[in-house]
């Protein structure tokens, strides 16, 4: 994602070349500054340049409002976050290399595996899950 105003929310789908005439701020809980875009790009002979990370999707996001930075936020990130409000000076693009899907999982403490509320709880989750991806054909 971009701000509204920056080069590249005039183009109708953003290259690689031109994904990578720009910098980038990217969240990271673990302050990577390299990930699998990087790998992809790195295979078409490219590289973009990281200039900070974040810890979070949100945080990314407000830097790019207020900078000609590029923001990677995955794009079930914004199903809860719309574009109005807040976001309405962000563009959202498509991203211009491929990527493997990324796969999310929970995880909870063994002694909580037979509990029937945490039994339930992670059913749940899972159900909610499973709609979300159905709606939005992630």
């Amino acid at each position: 994602m971009v701000r509204k105003g920056h080069p590249l929310d005039q183009c109708k789908k953003v290259t690689a070349q031109q994904y990578c005439l720009f910098s980038h701020i990217i969240a990271s809980r673990r302050g990577d500054f390299s990930g699998p875009v990087d790998e992809e790009l790195k295979e078409q002979g490219l590289a973009r340049h990281i200039v900070a990370t974040v810890p979070s999707f949100p945080a990314a996001l407000e830097v790019a409002k207020h900078s000609d930075l590029i923001a990677l936020v995955p794009s079930s990130f914004l199903l809860n976050e719309p574009l109005s409000s807040s976001n309405a000076l962000l563009w959202a693009f498509e991203l211009p290399v491929h990527t493997n899907k990324i796969t999310i999982s929970m995880m909870w403490h063994p002694r909580l595996q037979s509990d029937s509320s945490h039994i339930w709880l992670r059913e749940q989750i899972e159900k909610v899950c499973q709609e979300v991806m159905q709606e939005r054909r992630f």
